[in-house]
Formats: C-alpha cells, structure tokens, sequence
C-alpha cells in the first residue's frame, strides 16, 4: 500500500507508472520460474492550494495569517502540509487601506455663516477635525481650516473749510456737509461699509471803521497793536476752525499842540485867555478838541509885570528953586506925581512932596492922554503939549514959580487883515475867539495908558479835495507811484497837501493791483496718445511747459502744464499654495502662467501676469519628541516639535491637555499612555497632522521611545524596546508610504535608521513590535516614532 501526493506523480511501480488511487496487480516470475501476483494499493493525495482576499484598515495592521504578520497591501504565499503530508499552497491577498487625511481650507465672510461642513455648521474661525468612513470602510480624518471674515463698519467725522472743498472720499468728491455711506471690500473680500460725516465749515469776512486820536495808540485789535492811519487785514480762525478775514480801516488822528508867551502889566489884569481869566505870572495849560474830536493842548506862558510905585519927600528954598526930579525941575511946594516906564515897559507911578519956601521954583510934569484934555493946571487948562510958566503965591506969600511940562499922548490904533483856513478855526485874537470872517475891533490900552483901538480884518479860506482817482495796474508794473509816493498794494490811499489859499487839499487814489493769474493743468495721456496740443502748442514729451497769456484785466497769465505720459505697465503677482491654487473659480495642481491685457487707472493698456505656484515636491515634516522618555508616572514631560521647513503650531490636541495651542513646546504631567496629535503649517501653507504615542512607565510592561538620533555619537543611536520583563519579540519599522524598511527579532538591539544601507530621512515613521514576556503574557504595540539627526 502506498500513498503518495499528486506532487509526486507517476508513481513508478515495476516498471509502469500510476498516477491516480487505485489498485493494481502485476504477474511477476518468481527466482524458481513460478508466477508471482502483486497488488498494489495506490493512494495519490492532491496537492491542496487555496485563496483569500482580506482587507483590512491600517490602523488594524500587521495581519496575522498563518502565524506572519502582514502590513502592507500584497499577495502573499505559504506552504502548509495536508493531513496526508502533502503541501497544501494558500494565498492570502492582502489590502491594507490606508487611513486618509485631508484638508479643506475655506474663507467665507460673516453674512454667509454658517458655513456647513460634512452636514455640521460653523460660525466661527478654527480648525475643526472630523472622521469619516471610506468607501472601503476605513477611517478617514478630514480637516477643516475656517476663516470667517469679519463684515467690517466703521465712521469718521471729517470738518472742512470751504476753501478746501471737495474733501475727496474713497474717490468721490463731496463739496457740501452731509453724511454719506460706501460700500467697499475687505481684504478678506468682504463688504466693509464706512460712513462720512462731513461738516464743511464757511470762511468768514468783515471789516470795520475806527477813528482814534493818536494819544488813544496804539489801538489793539484782534491782540496787534495799531498805530498809525491804515488798512490792517487779519486772518482768524472760526469756531469751526476755518479762516475769518477780517479789515479794520484805521484812522489816527494828531493831538495838536501849541503855545505863546505874553507879557502885561498888572494894571492890564485880568489877561483873558480862551475864556479864562489870569491876574499872576505863571503857565497855564488848556486843552482844546479839534475839528477830528482831538485834544488841542496849548499853553500860555503869562508874565505879569507889577506897576511900581515911589514918594520923595523934599523941601527947599526959592533960592534953590528949581527942585529937579526925575529929570525936572520943580520950585514950589506941592506933591508931584510922575509915571515912568519899567525894563518891562509899565507904568511906574512916583511922589514928590516938595515944599518950597519963600519964592519958590517948581516944576510940573505931566503926561495925559489927549482923551483927558484938556490939562487943568493951576486952574489953567492945556490942550496941547508944551511948557507953560505960572507965578503963583505960597501960603507964605512968597512967589512960587512954576512950570508944567506937558505932554499930549495921542491914542493909537492898528489893523491887522488876517486869511485863515477853516480847518484852523477858531481864530483867536486878543483873547477872543472868531470863527467867521468880518472886521472886529478891540479897544486896550497902549503902552503909554492911553486907548488903543486895533482892528481884525479876518477872510476865511476854504480846504479843497478832489475826487478819487480809481486806478487799476498789474503787479508786474509796481510800484505805482502817485504824488511822489509809491505805492505796491492794493488800498485807499489820502494824500495831504496844501492848495494855493495855503489851506489842507486832500487827494484820494482807489488803487486795485491784478495779480498775475496762475493756473496748473495736471494732464496723463497715453503714451501712444502722444503728440498733445495745448493752447495750440505741440508737445511729444512728458514735462512742465508754462505760457503766458493775458488774464480779463489786462495783466500777464501764467498757465502751466503738467504733462506726464502713462506707460504700458506689467504686473507680476506669483501666488503660492500648497498642492493647489485656486485663481479665477478654477483649481491648478500645477504651475501655470495667465497673461491678460486690462486698463490702468490711467485708461492705457496694461499686462498683467499671474504665475501660479503648485508647492508639491517640498515635504513638510514635523518631529515630536519627548524629554524625559518613557516618563514615571508624574514626572513633567517637556513635549518639543522641530522642522527643517519654517512652521507654526496650530492646536495640539488632547486641547485640554496644553495651555496653550500655538507654543511650539509644551509640558505636560505624565499619568497614563495618551496620544498626542500636533497639527502644524509651513511658511507656504501646508499642513502637517503628526501623531505622537506618549507611554508611561510601568514595573512589568515594557516601553517604546518616540524619538531617537542615528548619527553616530554613541547615544541613542537605535530604536529599540526597553524593559526588564521581555523574553522575546518581532519589531517592524515602516515609513509613511507603508513600506517595510526593518525587520527584526532582536528588538532590544534595533534599527539603526538605514535602508539597504542608506540612512533615511529626517521624518515620522511607524512601529510595530510583537513581545512575549517572561511571565507568558503578550503585548503587541505599534506607534510613530521620530528620526531626528
């Protein structure tokens, strides 16, 4: 009987083959020449071959199947023996699906939240994560990064002169106070509506007249002080805070002033003078107004000369008649009186008592003012002037010879014809003031005592002016020059004068000074609009050109162009993404360039270039790691992240595990094994989710690191298991594709974080480690790892 597998068919048997079960029997010569029947009882075993296609999740990897573990997709073969002993070939085909990841980055604005995602809403800004199922029915974690752009308000209050306006607003002129709404565009592209309050303020003019006798100067005015006849302008702020060109016209007029010194007799007491009496020497001070409503001071010096007086006593005899006094002769007895004029011209009255005895001499002086006449003497009377001899008899009966000299003073008089202007009236003469012509006579009396009589023939002489000159010039011809004086502003100008009556002439010139008109003209053309024409000028060339003209009053007009040329201008804007970009509604995952020709602002023709950047080819990887790691329970742990590429943290989850979401480095309070996922962004945009398996020490297991550094320096150098209770094990490194880059069973000596010899990147790689433990137990552990160098 025999039994064999289909393998290893035909089963050769006395010479002939078998290859199927059955029994056979074969007639054989025995060694003696007999005949020998053999019957043999075949049995072929099939060779048994089989098939199964299993799929699983990677997050359920490594597949066990009979006895090996299985991680990546795959069709994998193994031999197993029948119960016949025969090989039985079975195949496992393996799909390992993989857990995908996605990201999806949207920017809304406010008024279109909630955005939905996945059937939930979100109103917020954030990144928010989600699970779902693949079609093959394996997790798949999506991404959400949330923008919801604000729709932003805001206002202003402008205030404005009217000088000023239009206030130009986001382009639109406005001229008048009001309050006015846009619409415009965040950069987030949403509505941002702002709102104009505008106050247009006025700007104010007046004037004002002031007349001021010079002794009120200065005059203040708006805080300046003012002190001579002019036109003054100023320029004062408004309340709401807008110029207010005010003019004051100005007028100062003199305080006049004057004196004159007389000198009278005391006998011609009281000396009136305008209206008031004075009897002493001395100075008095009047003070007057002028026809301008001025103070006229004048002084009087007043010298008061006294009359003086004498008496001499004097007796004689005949015999010595005559008795000489001053200068004459006197014989007889009697009291005589005598005026003399003083060094100041007054009368000096003077006595003689003079006796004269026996025949007596004596003579008589006598001065009389030929009104008194006739002169009684010795009862004799005398009219005219002369000496005359009388022979009178003394009481002692003696002759008295006696003369009077006598004089005759006649009375005087004088006339004076005088011409005065009426601005100088009134006119004072002897103490009286005239204020119309006529002849006036005052009655005095003269040096000698007598009457005098003067007479004022007084002619009044009017002032003249003329009319205003109204004159008109260009600036460019100042000075203007009008009566011998220049004048280089506009104005009312007087000029004062004396006409040929020796009276004020007063002249008046309205000057007006143009100025020069000037106007810019600020103009862009397209280069190809060029030749421009201007005031019938050609220009072919960007520039500042001016021409003068002639303005509406005759005077030069400067007009100015500004002419400059607008260009074709190229823009170039490279924008920037992480595996794809978005432009004009359409989705590139690569570069490309767009060209498209629009108008600038200056209405030319203007290419624009948009270059579109797919950033695919730049891993973005971020590393994890642990110090210390494994932890005790409740020791701190510092969890670090690093990347080659420039990055942010965006969250770190569990989220109430970590103060803060964007740190770059966290600690932590180890309590139990946890996982802990750090989501980050490159500088271009890209996003990195990296897992990291954070284990805590325990007395019996056995830990994993999360980190280690193949650069040779003789630490942590390997990545391997640690523990004290590991009997044995099978440890498996992948990358993140799901290849196999290690194997081993000596899992405390580990990989050196080479493949086929060559060092491998920096990055995130995946574990998985089988281990029996000494006290028959299994654990089975898989996780990421970071290769740090």
């Amino acid at each position: 009987t025999i039994a064999i597998c289909s393998s290893a068919a035909p089963y050769v048997w006395n010479g002939n083959p078998y290859s199927v079960t059955g029994v056979y029997t074969d007639t054989l010569t025995t060694t003696s020449g007999c005949d020998s029947i053999v019957t043999l009882n075949l049995t072929v075993n099939d060779v048994l071959t089989g098939s199964e296609t299993i799929a699983i999740c990677s997050s359920a990897a490594p597949y066990v199947w009979n006895g090996n573990p299985y991680s990546t997709t795959g069709t994998y073969v193994d031999t197993l023996l029948t119960t016949a002993g025969c090989d039985s070939i079975v195949t496992l085909n393996l799909i390992v699906n993989d857990i995908l990841f996605g990201t999806t980055t949207a920017a809304i604005c406010t008024s279109a939240a909630p955005y939905i995602w996945n059937g939930n809403p979100y109103s917020v800004t954030g990144v928010y994560t989600d699970t779902l199922t693949t079609t093959s029915g394996c997790d798949s974690i999506v991404t959400l990064n949330l923008t919801v752009n604000d729709v932003l308000t805001g206002s202003e209050t402008i205030a404005i002169c009217s000088s000023a306006a239009p206030y130009v607003w986001n382009g639109n002129p406005y001229g008048t106070t009001g309050t006015y709404v846009d619409t415009l565009l965040t950069t987030g592209g949403c509505d941002s509506i702002v709102t104009l309050n505008l106050t247009v303020n006025d700007v104010l003019t007046g004037s004002e007249t002031i007349a001021i006798c010079s002794s009120a100067a200065p005059y203040v005015w708006n805080g300046n002080p003012y002190g001579t006849t002019g036109t003054y302008v100023d320029t004062l702020l408004t309340t709401g805070g807008c110029d207010s060109i005010v003019t004051l016209n100005l007028t100062v007029n003199d305080v006049l002033t004057g004196s004159e010194t007389i000198a009278i007799c005391s006998s011609a007491t009281p000396y009136v003078w305008n209206g008031n009496p004075y009897i002493i020497t001395g100075t008095y001070i009047d003070t007057l107004l002028t026809t301008a409503g001025c103070d006229s001071i004048v002084t009087l010096n007043l010298i008061v000369n006294n009359v003086l007086s004498g008496t001499t006593n004097a007796a004689i005899c005949t015999s010595a008649a005559p008795y000489v006094w001053n200068g004459n002769p006197y014989s007889t007895t009697g009291t005589y009186i005598d005026t003399l004029l003083t060094a100041a011209g007054c009368d000096s009255v003077v006595t003689l008592n003079l006796i004269v005895n026996d025949i007596l001499f004596g003579t008589t002086t006598a001065t009389i003012c030929s009104s008194d006449a006739p002169y009684v003497w010795n009862s004799n009377p005398y009219s005219t002037t002369g000496t005359y001899v009388d022979t009178l008899l003394t009481t002692a009966g003696c002759d008295s010879v006696v003369t009077l000299n006598l004089t005759i003073l006649n009375e005087t008089s004088s006339t004076t014809a005088v011409s005065v202007c009426a601005a100088t009236l009134p006119y004072a003469w002897n103490g009286n003031s005239y204020t119309a012509g006529g002849t006036y006579i005052y009655h005095t009396t003269n040096a000698v005592g007598c009457d005098s009589a003067a007479t004022l023939i007084l002619a009044i002489l009017n002032a003249t002016s003329s009319n205003a000159a109204v004159v008109n010039v260009c600036r460019s011809s100042l000075p203007y020059t009008w009566n011998g004086n220049s004048y280089n502003t506009t104005g009312v100008y007087v000029y004062l004068t004396t006409n040929a009556a020796g009276c004020d002439s007063t002249a008046t010139l309205n000057l007006t000074v143009n100025d020069i008109t000037t106007s810019i003209t600020a103009i862009k053309v397209c280069d190809a609009q060029m030749p421009y024409t201007w005031n019938g000028q050609t220009y072919n060339t960007s520039g500042t050109y001016t021409v003068t003209l002639v303005n509406y009053v005759g005077c030069d007009s400067a007009a100015t162009l500004q002419l400059s040329t607008v260009l074709p201008v190229t823009q170039s804007t490279t924008i920037t993404g992480c595996n794809s970009v978005t432009y004009q509604g359409v989705t590139y995952t690569s570069s490309a360039v767009f060209q498209e020709t629009i108008q600038s602002s200056g209405g030319c023709d203007s290419v624009y270039i948009v270059t579109k950047l797919n950033v695919t080819n730049e891993p973005f990887d971020v590393v994890i790691s642990a110090i210390p790691n494994p932890p005790a329970t409740g020791e701190v742990v510092t969890i670090s992240t690093s990347s080659p590429t420039p990055y942010s943290v965006i969250s770190w989850e569990p989220s109430d595990r970590f103060a803060s979401q964007n740190a770059i480095t966290q600690q932590l309070v180890a309590d139990s094994n946890m996982q802990i996922i750090v989501t980050a962004q490159s500088s271009n945009g890209c996003i990195a989710r990296v897992l990291f398996d954070l284990k805590v020490k325990k007395p019996t297991d056995f830990w994993m690191p999360n980190a280690f550094t193949p650069n040779g320096d003789g630490s942590n150098d390997y990545f391997s298991a640690y523990g004290t209770t590991i009997k044995k094990g099978l440890l498996r490194i992948y990358n993140q594709w799901g290849q196999l880059l290690y194997e081993t069973t000596d899992i405390k000596g580990g990989w050196d974080g080479k493949y086929k010899g060559l060092p491998q990147p920096v990055g995130v790689y995946a574990y998985v480690v089988f281990a029996e433990m000494y006290n028959g137990s299994s654990v089975t552990d898989k996780g990421f790892l970071n290769l740090i160098r």
